[in-house]
């Protein structure tokens, strides 16, 4: 049967919500499909359960031996295809917090005995003149070198493995710059606060207290 091309229409996601899921798809007169399932969909402005009803009586009334299957909102739809795409996000979001505390808690830690192994060191510059205001610019500075040489390092890390992630990815380019963004800002964040907690509280010492302290 020869068949006529009369219009293309724009790419759609049929089979599933991710690029590459769907094979080439035509639509065809429904008569010629000869008996099978059906789909109507609809644009509907309004709240769509009156105009469901309406429309399942006049299908009934042209033909009240065709049954009629559940009826669903586009957006329902979508969103049960996207269930593992939204685990998946939240069991990779939960990890990743998992691991942003974790390294702020590590972080806290190491300065917190830096600087309780330094604190006659402070005593001494505080007693030369140092202000507290240059103490805590300076134990901060210092804390941020290193996690800024991890930062460079998880950066190129992501980058390498943005080929591994792409299959996990919907609607997020895997080299997404705003996500990179947010990561670095989101660990200075953390590393500023577990840095500054201990570096404060090594510039408020006395300098006798420090002095005397082994």
């Amino acid at each position: 049967m020869a068949i006529e091309i009369v219009g293309v229409v724009k790419d759609v996601h049929y089979a599933g919500v991710r690029q590459g899921d769907d094979l080439g798809i035509i639509y065809v007169p429904s008569w010629s499909n000869g008996a099978e399932a059906r789909s109507l969909a609809m644009r509907i402005p309004e709240k769509p359960a009156p105009v469901v009803a309406a429309i399942q009586r006049e299908l009934r009334d042209m033909d009240p031996n065709v049954p009629l299957l559940a009826s669903a909102k586009l957006e329902d739809t979508v969103g049960g295809r996207l269930k593992s795409e939204r685990m998946t996000a939240y069991s990779c979001g939960c990890f990743g917090a998992l691991a942003l505390a974790l390294a702020a808690v590590g972080l806290y830690g190491v300065m917190a005995y830096a600087v309780a192994q330094r604190t006659k060191e402070v005593g001494i510059r505080m007693a030369l003149g140092a202000g507290r205001l240059g103490i805590l610019g300076m134990m901060v500075g210092e804390a941020l070198v290193p996690v800024l040489a991890g930062i460079a390092v998880g950066i190129a890390g992501g980058l390498a493995a943005t080929g591994v992630v792409a299959s996990l990815l919907f609607g997020v380019a895997p080299g997404d710059p705003l996500s990179f963004v947010f990561a670095v800002v989101a660990m200075l964040g953390v590393a500023l606060l577990a840095a500054a907690i201990p570096a404060r509280r090594a510039s408020r010492v006395e300098p006798v207290v420090a002095l005397r302290h082994e």
